[in-house]
């Protein structure tokens, strides 16, 4: 019984390869590179950066405040 359900799944692995259609496009390379804008990259990254100090500095003074 299990030979059968071997031999069922081996054919079924078989047959799919076969049904699937072939490519004959060759793959090429691509040859349009992305510009990236590192100063403009740089600019937003500092300025996440000065934000997320800020954000600190908020918590830190708001954790330091002495409640009454």
């Amino acid at each position: 019984m299990r030979v059968r359900y071997l031999a069922v799944a081996a054919l079924a692995c078989v047959l799919s390869l076969l049904v699937m259609p072939q490519s004959t496009e060759t793959a090429e390379p691509q040859k349009t590179v992305a510009q990236v804008d590192f100063d403009a990259l740089h600019a937003q990254a500092s300025a996440a950066l000065e934000t997320l100090r800020q954000s600190q500095r908020r918590r830190l003074a708001l954790a330091t405040d002495p409640v009454f």
